[in-house]
C-alpha cells in the first residue's frame, strides 16, 4: 500500500544535526537493526549499546532474558544515545536503526498520507529546520515504514519463538544462564 501526501498537509522538516533527537528518544532496535550494529562494531561488548528495560510480562514488546521480561532499547549515556558522537553526529549512521530512518514522521492513521507524529511535534518545532519534504523524500519515507513495518512483523514471531523456549525451560535450574541476552542476540542471529 502506497501513501501519498495530501495537498492541504505540506511537511516541513529538516535535520540540522542538532542530535536533539538522540538525546531524547529510546530506541527500540529490531533484530536485523541489532545485527547490522553487531556486525558494524563486532568488538564492542553488546551491554556497552544495548540494554533491557524491564516491562511487564503483558508489554507486546516482552522478550524473557533471565527469566524476566524486558525490552532492547539502545543504551543511553550522558543522557543520549550511546552511538552519538561528538554532541550530534550518529556513530552508526549508515546502520542507524529504522525507526532512527525515519524520525519524526508516522502514517495518519485511516489516511494515504504522512505527518510529523504528535509526540515529535514540539522537539521538531524548537530543533528542526523547517524545509519543505518533498515528493520524493516522501516517497523515500514511505519505503523506509515498509519496510519497518515488515522487519517488526518478523522480529515479533522471533520474540514469540524464544519467549516460548524460555518459558517452558524456567522449570531448569540453569534456565536463567540459558536464556540471557547473548543467547537471546545469538538466536536472532542463527534466525535471521
Amino acid at each position: 500500500m502506497r501513501f501519498w501526501p495530501k495537498a492541504r498537509s505540506k511537511l516541513y522538516f529538516g535535520c540540522n544535526q542538532c542530535g536533539d533527537c538522540c538525546r531524547e528518544m529510546r530506541i527500540p532496535p529490531s533484530h536485523r537493526d541489532i545485527l547490522r550494529i553487531q556486525a558494524l562494531q563486532p568488538h564492542r561488548p553488546l551491554a556497552e549499546w544495548l540494554q533491557v528495560y524491564p516491562v511487564e510480562t503483558t508489554h507486546p514488546d516482552a522478550v524473557w532474558l533471565n527469566q524476566k521480561p524486558g525490552m532492547l532499547l539502545l543504551r543511553q549515556q550522558q543522557g543520549a544515545c550511546s552511538f552519538l558522537v561528538d554532541g550530534a553526529r550518529c556513530g552508526i549512521y549508515e546502520v542507524r536503526p529504522r525507526v532512527c530512518r525515519i524520525w519524526p514522521f508516522e502514517h495518519i492513521p485511516g489516511e494515504r498520507a504522512l505527518r510529523i507524529a504528535p509526540q515529535h511535534e514540539m522537539l521538531v518545532k524548537l530543533a528542526c529546520d523547517a524545509t519543505p519534504v518533498s515528493h520524493t523524500e516522501i516517497l523515500d519515507m514511505q519505503a523506509e515504514m515498509d519496510a519497518i513495518a515488515r522487519e517488526y512483523r518478523a522480529y515479533d514471531l522471533l520474540i514469540q519463538r524464544w519467549n516460548q523456549q524460555a518459558r517452558e525451560a524456567s522449570s531448569e535450574v540453569s534456565a536463567s544462564s540459558k536464556y540471557g541476552l547473548e543467547e537471546f542476540i545469538g538466536f536472532l542471529s542463527a534466525k535471521a
